[in-house]
């Protein structure tokens, strides 16, 4: 019988973590009892019950929520949805200044 050896990330990407989130029990103790984030198009809502999300990295704005509980962990259970997260990407601010079209052309040469 061949050993299967796990399947590492493509060539550049990190691998991603299953991330366990729910709130903490100063919120349950709220009337709403639940915290709300808009994450890679989707609205989350995170309560009582955990959310399982899997991503390189979660996003700071969950990340730095001191009324977030966020456990690491191996895998999710077999009947919960794991929601993938794209990773977030951070856009550097274009330099000042008068803003250029440039364009190439690809010249072959005989």
């Amino acid at each position: 019988m061949k050993k299967q050896t796990p399947q590492s990330p493509t060539h550049g990407q990190a691998p991603s973590h299953i991330f366990k989130v729910r709130v903490t029990g100063e919120i349950l103790d709220t009337a709403n009892g639940t915290r709300q984030y808009h994450v890679d198009g989707r609205l989350l809502t995170f309560g009582r019950d955990p959310i399982y999300l899997r991503a390189e990295e979660l996003p700071k704005k969950l990340t730095t929520d001191p009324y977030l509980r966020i456990d690491t962990v191996t895998a999710a259970p077999p009947d919960v949805v794991v929601i993938d997260l794209k990773s977030e990407r951070v856009q550097e601010d274009a330099a000042p200044g008068p803003q250029t079209n440039l364009k190439s052309e690809r010249v072959q040469e005989e």
